[in-house]
């Protein structure tokens, strides 16, 4: 997972990623699947 996140960010985003960085997109990539998650799972359910 972080070897993938330090890809991303330099050949996608074109920035070198440092400690803070790294923390920041993986907190906000968790986030972001939660919520995809729990608006797919409603989906379904409902």
């Amino acid at each position: 997972m972080i070897g993938g996140m330090a890809f991303w960010m330099r050949t996608v985003i074109g920035i070198e990623p440092d400690r803070g960085m790294m923390t920041m997109f993986g907190t906000v990539h968790i986030v972001y699947g939660v919520v995809l998650g729990a608006i797919v799972g409603a989906g379904i359910i409902a």
